[in-house]
C-alpha cells in the first residue's frame, strides 16, 4: 500500500508484552503487542528497502488506524484532527479588575505597591469584549486580581452588558477570589448568571492558613471564612464553587487530606498551582517545594482514586493530564505546545494594558499599554517569542530527545521566568512529573483501559475517550 510512512516515534516496553508508540511530531500515540510492533516494524523497514524480497502482511485498517491515531503519514501528511489549531481572536479573556487585594498572602505573585493602585474602568473593559466577541463565537471571561469583588459594581456593569448584547453569543463567565467578600447580592448575581466560581485556599488548619492572610479582622483566618461561606450559602458554593490550593512546604503534607475532606462537604472541583519565587513569594524560599514532593502528591491521590476514597471530586491538574492523552487538541492551555497564551488566550491587566499570560508578572508578556488598541495586538505577531522559545526547548535543549515534548509544551514559560532569568529554564518540578505520569498512565492503560482511574476520567472530564 504505496503513500504510508511510519512517523518518527518513541517506543515504550511495558511488563505485559505491549508496547506504547509515542509520536514525535503530534500528539499521537497507540499501544500495541510486540509482535504487532514488530510487524509494524518489519513492513515499513521493507517497503523502504525494495532489494529485500521478503513480504510482511499489514491490513489497510491497521494502516488507516495508526493514521488516525497519528502515527502513520499519508503522501506526506497527517489527518487534519493531528495538526495544532490556531484561533485569529482569542476565545478566552481574564480581566484583571484590581491590584488591590483585602488578603496579604506571603506568596503573592501579583503584588508590588504600584500595581496595587491600578483599577480596570467597566469602558475599557466593553470596548475589548465588543471588539472580541465581534469575531468569535463564544468567549470565556474570568473576572482576577487582586480581590476582583472589590470591584464587583464594575463586574456587574459589564455582564449585564454582555447579557443584553449578545444574546446570541455563548458568553461564559468565571471568578477567581479568596471568597471573603461574599453576602447575598453577589451570590444571587453569580448565580443568576451561572459563574463558575474559583476559591483560593490551602487547607483548613493553621499551618496553612499562616501564609494566606486577611487584612480586616472580620474573621480570623481565610478557612474560617470558607466554613462559614459552606454553611451559610452551601448550595452555592457545592453547584458553582471549585477550590485552588497552593502548593508550597507548609500546604502539601496536608492535601490528601483536605481534598478528602472538601469532597465530604460536597465541593466539585480542586486545582492546585506551585508556589513561584516572585512578588511577595521572593522572600520565603523555605515554602518551595520539589519535583519528588509533587511526584508523592499524584502518586497518593492515584491510590486514593483506585480505592475508591476519592470519586465525585475533580483534580483538575491530574484530569489534564489524561486529557492531553485524549485529544489532539486538549482543553488546557498550557499544554498545547506551544501553549494558548496570546493565542485563544488574553489578559487585560488592571492598568488597561494586555498580556498574554497571567501566570506571573514579567515584560516578556506584555503586548501593548493601556492605549493599545485590541486589533494591534491581534494583528501583530503576538506569539511570536512563545513559539520561538517552544521550537528552541524542541530542536536545541533536551526536550528535543524526550519522548514527551509533543504532550507537555517543553513545560511553562511563565514557571520558567518566575524560577530562572533564564526564558529557555526547563521547569524540573513540571519536567520530572511528566516523565514521572505519561508513562505510568500509559502502562496502566495497557493494562487495563477500563481501570478504576480511567473510570475516574471518563466521570469526572469532558473528553470521554482516552484514545
Amino acid at each position: 500500500m504505496q503513500g504510508y510512512t511510519l512517523a518518527p516515534h518513541t517506543f515504550h516496553n511495558f511488563k505485559n508484552n505491549c508496547v506504547a508508540l509515542v509520536s514525535q511530531e503530534n500528539r499521537g500515540w497507540a499501544i500495541v503487542t510486540e509482535q504487532e510492533y514488530k510487524i509494524i516494524k518489519d513492513y515499513f523497514s521493507i517497503n523502504r528497502n525494495s532489494n529485500q524480497s521478503k513480504e510482511v502482511e499489514i491490513t489497510r485498517a491497521t494502516l488507516d488506524k495508526l493514521y488516525n491515531l497519528g502515527l502513520v503519514q499519508k503522501n506526506g501528511y497527517y489527518p487534519d484532527h493531528c495538526y495544532k489549531k490556531t484561533t485569529p481572536y482569542p476565545e478566552s479573556l481574564l480581566i484583571k479588575m484590581t491590584g488591590e487585594c483585602n488578603f496579604k498572602c506571603a506568596y503573592c505573585y501579583d503584588f508590588s505597591p504600584q500595581r496595587e493602585k491600578n483599577h480596570i474602568s467597566a469602558e475599557r473593559i466593553i470596548a475589548t469584549i465588543d471588539q472580541i466577541i465581534s469575531k468569535t463565537k463564544k468567549l470565556n471571561i474570568t473576572f482576577h486580581g487582586g480581590e476582583p469583588l472589590l470591584r464587583f459594581t464594575v463586574i456587574k456593569e459589564v455582564v449585564n452588558y454582555c447579557a443584553r448584547k449578545f444574546t446570541d453569543k455563548k458568553t461564559r463567565y468565571a471568578l477567581q477570589t479568596n471568597g471573603s467578600l461574599f453576602n447575598k447580592e453577589i451570590v444571587e448575581f453569580l448565580e443568576m448568571h451561572n459563574f463558575s466560581v474559583g476559591i483560593s485556599l490551602d487547607g483548613i488548619w493553621s499551618e496553612t492558613d499562616k501564609l494566606r492572610t486577611p487584612k480586616n479582622v472580620e474573621f480570623k483566618s481565610a478557612s474560617q471564612k470558607f466554613i462559614y461561606l459552606l454553611d451559610k450559602y452551601n448550595d452555592f458554593v457545592r453547584q458553582h464553587c471549585g477550590v485552588l490550593a497552593v502548593l508550597c512546604r507548609s500546604s502539601i503534607k496536608r492535601l490528601p487530606e483536605y481534598v478528602l475532606w472538601l469532597q465530604e462537604k460536597g465541593i466539585s472541583g480542586f486545582s492546585t498551582t506551585v508556589l513561584d519565587p516572585t512578588g511577595r513569594a521572593a522572600d520565603i524560599k523555605e515554602e518551595e517545594i520539589s519535583a519528588e514532593d509533587i511526584i508523592e502528591l499524584y502518586k497518593t491521590w492515584i491510590k486514593l482514586i483506585k480505592a475508591g476514597e476519592i470519586h465525585s471530586i475533580k483534580i483538575s491538574n491530574l484530569l489534564s493530564y489524561i486529557d492531553n492523552l485524549c485529544s489532539f487538541d486538549p482543553p488546557n492551555f498550557c499544554q498545547k505546545g506551544p501553549c494558548g497564551a496570546s493565542g485563544e488566550f488574553l489578559v487585560l491587566d488592571a492598568d488597561g494594558s494586555f498580556r498574554s499570560c497571567d501566570c506571573v508578572i514579567h515584560d516578556y508578556f506584555i503586548l501593548g499599554d493601556a492605549k493599545t488598541d485590541l486589533d494591534e495586538v491581534i494583528h501583530s505577531d503576538r506569539r511570536k517569542k512563545i513559539i520561538k522559545r517552544y521550537e528552541q526547548l524542541s530542536k536545541y535543549s533536551e526536550c528535543s530527545k524526550c519522548a514527551w515534548m509533543q504532550l507537555c509544551g517543553g513545560t511553562c514559560v511563565a514557571k520558567a521566568i518566575g524560577h530562572s532569568s533564564d526564558i529557555n529554564y526547563i521547569y524540573p518540578i513540571e519536567c520530572e512529573l511528566t516523565k514521572f505520569l505519561y508513562p505510568m498512565l500509559l502502562n496502566e492503560y495497557s493494562e487495563n483501559p477500563d481501570s478504576i482511574l480511567f473510570r475516574y476520567h471518563q466521570k469526572n472530564s469532558k473528553i470521554k475517550k482516552i484514545a
